[in-house]
């Protein structure tokens, strides 16, 4: 069992009932409004026990951006990205890090990242 588990580009949430029953308390990362609330949704008892807290950010690195473009994908979610992708709706998004979310909710014991096609940025950025 962990303690906390981050959920980094939660999208629809498919990973959290399994966080969930792993760990004391799980924090999911989901940039696309209309998906964090979705998720806020469908587990309101966790949400509401403070087992889960759905933040909705993207993950950057630079600690001086707090917003930024968003390139979202309607039809398949997942595909959205901060990557500049001209076929998708573009958006504007609260950002925040890894080192604000850690000095805010905690350090993790399981941190899962998925943010389509940066992940390798923010892991030099842990690095």
């Amino acid at each position: 069992m962990f303690n906390k588990i981050y959920d980094i580009g939660a999208n629809q949430g498919q990973n959290i009932e399994y966080f969930l029953a792993h760990s004391k308390e799980v924090i999911a990362v989901e940039p696309i409004h209309e998906l964090s609330s979705q998720i806020e949704k469908n587990f309101k008892e966790s949400v509401q026990s403070c087992k889960l807290k759905v933040l909705n950010f993207a993950v950057v690195t630079d600690e001086n951006v707090t917003t930024l473009d968003f390139y979202l994908n309607a039809k398949k979610t997942w595909e959205s990205s901060i990557i500049k992708n001209n076929q998708f709706e573009k958006r504007i998004v609260n950002t925040t890090t890894l080192n604000n979310l850690f000095n805010l909710h905690g350090y993790p014991d399981c941190l899962k990242v998925d943010i389509e096609g940066y992940d390798i940025e923010l892991l030099k950025y842990m690095a």
